[in-house]
C-alpha cells in the first residue's frame, strides 16, 4: 500500500519554493546576485559567468584556498599512512582506521569541490538549498495559518 497522500518530489519542491515577492528572497538576491544562487536547485537554468554575484566570487576564492589546504592535508595523511604501513606491517599503521580514513577523505574532497559554473563548494550549495527551501516552508506556513 503506497502513501498517496504524500506529495511527490516535484510537488514538494513547488510547495517549498518561495514567492518572487518575498522580502528575504530579495535580500538574498542582492547578496548573491538576482536568481543566480537559485540555479543550484533548478529554479533558473544557465548562469553566465559575469552574472554571478560578488559574494559567489568571495566564496569561490575562499573555497579554492580551503580546498588546497585540505588536499595538502590528505596528501600528508597518505604519506604518513604509507610510512606507518611500512613500519608496522599493518595497513595504514596503528594510527588510522583502514575503512573510515579513506571514506572521510573522499567525502571531504567531494563536499569541498566547486560546483561547475557557480564556483561555490557542494557543501555551501547544500546549505543554500536548505536556506532557499526554508524560506519557502516559512511562506507556506504563513499562508496556511492565515
Amino acid at each position: 500500500m503506497t502513501a498517496s497522500f504524500l506529495p511527490s518530489a516535484v510537488q514538494a519542491q513547488h510547495m517549498l519554493s518561495p514567492v518572487a515577492t518575498d522580502q528575504s528572497l530579495g535580500i538574498l538576491n542582492k547578496l548573491f546576485g538576482t536568481s543566480n544562487w537559485q540555479s543550484l536547485y533548478g529554479q533558473a537554468i544557465g548562469i553566465s559567468p559575469g552574472s554571478v554575484g560578488t559574494f559567489f566570487h568571495l566564496l569561490s576564492t575562499f573555497d579554492t584556498v580551503v580546498f588546497g589546504f585540505v588536499a595538502l592535508f590528505i596528501t600528508y595523511i597518505t604519506a604518513i599512512s604509507v610510512m606507518s604501513t611500512a613500519h608496522s606491517g599493518k595497513a595504514m599503521g596503528e594510527r588510522y582506521h583502514t575503512m573510515w580514513t579513506p571514506i572521510r577523505s573522499a567525502v571531504a574532497m567531494i563536499l569541498l569541490a566547486p560546483i561547475p559554473g557557480v564556483g561555490i563548494s557542494a557543501v555551501q550549495g547544500i546549505l543554500l538549498m536548505f536556506v532557499y527551501f526554508s524560506i519557502g516552508g516559512a511562506n507556506l506556513l504563513a499562508t496556511t495559518a492565515t
